[in-house]
């Protein structure tokens, strides 16, 4: 069983579309719910220029050195705390500090390759463009930001940083003022071929937190499509949470069973390790000299093994003796 549906979620996003009579192939959206893992992706391999979500794995590369201790919150760089730079870069997405950061760990592209290590997908996956320019997909940011989520212990302070970005706009601009608090970044670019590219990928946290990434290339109307988004993916996420207590009673059924069947097989193997093996003990065949169980060889019988009785005894042989003698049992 699972919380979530693909079937479900598939419907959402393209009746949305219908209704606002949008493109669905200029949107790309990534999913995750939490709680179970569970993922889901529209559209999620089509590539888009980042613009300043690369800010989010550039500085996880700066944090996971403060977490190994090579660098502080008060460590410098080109006369910067890495507290300041942290602020500047994430919650205020200052370009300039961002390019210096990136090339302070050396060459842009090189760096950009480096980004890969926060998500699980195949060398072969990125294109020649998510090192060279920075495109990037939904599955790779959602990668990114699953691994911020869920590893926080080794990037310090950077959702704390996107928790006090854009107030009032992207997520924040359907979701409002809602109790749960956003952790969000926005990327937006207006290229010389005419596409606005616009994006968000952050955590909303509802009771049970989801992740949400949408990239569009949909020019002034994309900040609006982001922002219904979240709302859409708001209102199904807590509908997800009402089929969770059913979802971990089948789960915690379908353990107990397991481990069932892995006692049964424990017991079985147990069993046959104690039960003996045959010993290979076969009964002897007589030889030609050997009497077995009272009967008499055929050589027993021969002329030349007859022994006769001296005369005026019984005129029967001792061997033919033995061989009737049971039958005048009574």
């Amino acid at each position: 069983m699972s919380v979530i549906s693909e079937e479900e979620l598939q419907e959402l996003v393209e009746s949305y579309a219908a209704e606002k009579g949008i493109y669905p192939e200029l949107i790309s959206i990534g999913y995750v719910y939490t709680e179970t893992g569970e993922r889901w992706f529209f559209n999620g391999d089509k590539n888009y220029y980042s613009a300043s979500l690369y800010k989010v794995p550039l500085m996880m590369l700066y944090a996971e050195k403060e977490a190994d201790g090579e660098l502080s919150r008060e460590s410098e760089i080109f006369g910067m705390t890495l507290s300041y730079i942290e602020e500047e870069v994430l919650t205020y997405s200052n370009n300039s500090i961002a390019y210096s950061m990136l090339c302070h760990l050396g060459e842009p592209s090189s760096v950009r390759a480096m980004f890969q290590r926060y998500s699980d997908l195949p060398e072969d996956y990125y294109s020649w463009d998510f090192c060279s320019y920075s495109f990037f997909t939904a599955r790779f940011m959602t990668d990114v930001m699953q691994t911020l989520y869920e590893r926080q212990e080794r990037f310090p302070n950077i959702l704390d940083c996107l928790k006090q970005a854009q107030p009032g706009h992207y997520f924040r601009l359907g979701l409002g003022d809602e109790e749960f608090q956003i952790a969000q970044k926005y990327g937006s670019y207006h290229d010389e071929t005419g596409y606005d590219w616009n994006h968000t990928a952050g955590v909303i946290y509802t009771e049970h937190p989801f992740i949400l990434t949408v990239m569009t290339k949909y020019g002034g109307v994309s900040e609006i499509i982001i922002s219904d988004m979240a709302v859409l993916f708001k209102d199904y996420t807590l509908k997800a949470d009402g089929r969770l207590e059913e979802y971990r009673e089948r789960e915690a059924e379908a353990e107990r069973e397991r481990l069932r069947q892995e006692a049964e097989e424990k017991e079985k193997a147990k069993a046959k390790a104690e039960t003996p093996e045959p010993t290979g003990v076969s009964t002897p065949i007589p030889s030609q000299d050997e009497t077995v169980s009272g009967t008499a060889s055929t050589d027993a019988l021969s002329p030349s093994r007859l022994v006769w009785p001296a005369a005026g005894a019984c005129a029967v042989p001792v061997g033919l003796a033995v061989l009737f003698g049971r039958k005048r049992k009574r």
